[in-house]
C-alpha cells in the first residue's frame, strides 16, 4: 500500500508551518508547480512499509536475497 498526502497551500509560510506541524512523521516533501491560484505539495513517507508476515511474503524475500547473492557471485567452474 502506499501513501501519499497533497497539500495546497499559498504562501511558502503556509507550507513550513503545515511540515513543521507534522515533523513527528518521517516524510519527503516534493513540490509541483503552481497551477491557478494554489501551490502543490505531496508528503510521501520517508521509508516503505514492510508488507504482513506470510509464509508465502517471507519465501518471496529469501529467494530474491538468494538471487541477489547469485548474481553477485557468480559460481566458478
Amino acid at each position: 500500500m502506499s501513501v501519499q498526502v497533497r497539500v495546497s497551500y499559498e504562501t511558502d509560510d503556509e507550507l513550513l508551518q503545515i511540515t513543521e506541524r507534522l515533523s513527528d512523521l518521517e516524510f519527503v516533501v516534493s513540490t509541483s508547480p503552481q497551477r491557478g491560484q494554489y501551490k502543490r505539495a505531496y508528503l510521501k513517507p520517508r521509508r516503505a512499509y514492510r508488507p504482513v508476515a506470510t509464509p508465502q511474503n517471507e519465501a518471496r524475500e529469501m529467494r530474491a536475497a538468494l538471487d541477489r547473492l547469485r548474481a553477485k557471485h557468480p559460481a566458478r567452474r
